[in-house]
C-alpha cells in the first residue's frame, strides 16, 4: 500500500488508503491544498513529495511504489515513459522562467546578457536534476552568443537541485541574480522578478501522469483529472500560474 503519514484509519478492505505523489519542488504550495482538497472530497489521503523532478524520477524507480508523478518540465515525463514507469501525461499549468534580483534590482539586470557581466553571482538550476536547470539553459542558448553564454557560466556560484534552493540563496544576499519560475520569486520576501519576453518562449507546461506500478491508478487518475478540471485550475490561478488551455486532455509526453 502507499505510504501516509498522519495515523489515519485503515481504509476499508478493497478501498484505497491513500496516494503517493512525487511533484516537483516549484509547486508546493498549489499542490499542497489542491492535495487537501481532493482527499476532503474523495476520502483519499494523498501523501506528497517534493524535489528536484530529476531526483523525483529516480527516486520513484528506485522506490517501485507510488501513484502519481508530477514534474516541473516535460522532459522528465517522456524519460518516466521511456522507462515505462508512467501513463499518458495530462496538462496542468504554465511555468515561465524569470530572473530573480534583489527587490529594487541595485544591480541593474535587464536581461539573460546582464548574466555575463564580470563578477555578478549567478545562480542556476542543475539540469540534470531540476526543471529550472533545463528552461534556463534553453532560453540562455537561444537569447546569448556562445561568448556570452561562456562568461556566463564563469559566474555560475551555484547549480541548485531545486528551484527553491535558488530563492532561499538570493534572499541571504549569496547571489545577485538567479533564473527562477515566475511563482517563485513571490514565496521570498525582498526579491523581485525581471521579465524578459525572450523568456516566454522558454516557458514549460506542468504535466503529470499516473504511474505503472500504483496499486490505485483508478484514484491517481482521478486525481489528476482533479487538479485539470476546474477546481484544480482555480488553486494554481491562485497562486499565480497560468492555466493552460485544453487541461484535462491527455497529450503526448
Amino acid at each position: 500500500p502507499c505510504v501516509v503519514g498522519g495515523g489515519l484509519a485503515a481504509a476499508p478492505a478493497g478501498a484505497c488508503d491513500g496516494l503517493l505523489v512525487y511533484a516537483g519542488a516549484g509547486f508546493r504550495l498549489p499542490l499542497e491544498e489542491a492535495a487537501a482538497e481532493f482527499s476532503a472530497r474523495e476520502g483519499v489521503p494523498v501523501e506528497t513529495t517534493f524535489a528536484g523532478s530529476g531526483c523525483l524520477l529516480a527516486q520513484a524507480e528506485l522506490a517501485g511504489h507510488g501513484d502519481v508523478f508530477i514534474p516541473g518540465e516535460r522532459h522528465y515525463l517522456v524519460q518516466a515513459e521511456e522507462r515505462d514507469l508512467a501513463g499518458d501525461a495530462v496538462c496542468l499549468a504554465w511555468l515561465r522562467p524569470v530572473l530573480a534580483v534583489p527587490a529594487g534590482n541595485p544591480l541593474g539586470v535587464t536581461g539573460p546578457a546582464d548574466l555575463a557581466r564580470p563578477g555578478l553571482r549567478v545562480g542556476l538550476g542543475d539540469p540534470r536534476s531540476v526543471a529550472v536547470g533545463l528552461a534556463s539553459e534553453s532560453w540562455l542558448a537561444a537569447t546569448l552568443t556562445e561568448e556570452e553564454r561562456a562568461a556566463v557560466q564563469s559566474n555560475v556560484v551555484t547549480r541548485a537541485l531545486n528551484v527553491n534552493e535558488l530563492g532561499t540563496q538570493l534572499s541571504l544576499g549569496a547571489l545577485d541574480v538567479a533564473v527562477v519560475w515566475d511563482v517563485t520569486v513571490p514565496l521570498f520576501s525582498g526579491l523581485e522578478a525581471v521579465v524578459n519576453e525572450s523568456s516566454l518562449a522558454h516557458r514549460t507546461m506542468i504535466t503529470g501522469a499516473a504511474l505503472r506500478q500504483s496499486e490505485w491508478p483508478d484514484e491517481a487518475r482521478r486525481f489528476l483529472a482533479f487538479l485539470s478540471g476546474p477546481d484544480g485550475q482555480s488553486i494554481f490561478r491562485e497562486y499565480g500560474y497560468e492555466p493552460t488551455i485544453g487541461c484535462g486532455e491527455s497529450v503526448a509526453p
